[in-house]
């Protein structure tokens, strides 16, 4: 899955428009962790694309839509650069 392809699926099913996807992958291995961070517009597009992909599917698994925890948030919000071996 990559961030086009997830931001190509809130398209298609909300009327909420996508600010910003970001995937959580694994620094070391390159691997995705199974999470992804989508920045809605407004709280209230955020609850509707919630409504409506929560419980659908993606790639065969069931997805589980639920508010970013709050360090989360702000981490993807403060990072300037990958973090990673310099």
């Amino acid at each position: 899955v990559r961030a086009a392809h997830v931001r190509e699926l809130c398209a298609a099913f909300t009327a909420a428009p996508v600010v910003a996807v970001s995937l959580g992958v694994d620094p070391r291995a390159g691997v995705p962790l199974g999470w992804a961070d989508v920045a809605c517009a407004t709280a209230a597009d955020a609850a509707a694309a919630r409504a409506r992909l929560h419980g659908g599917q993606l790639d065969g698994n069931t997805l589980k839509v639920a508010p970013a925890p709050e360090g989360r948030r702000q981490k993807a919000r403060s990072r300037s650069r990958p973090r990673g071996r310099r």
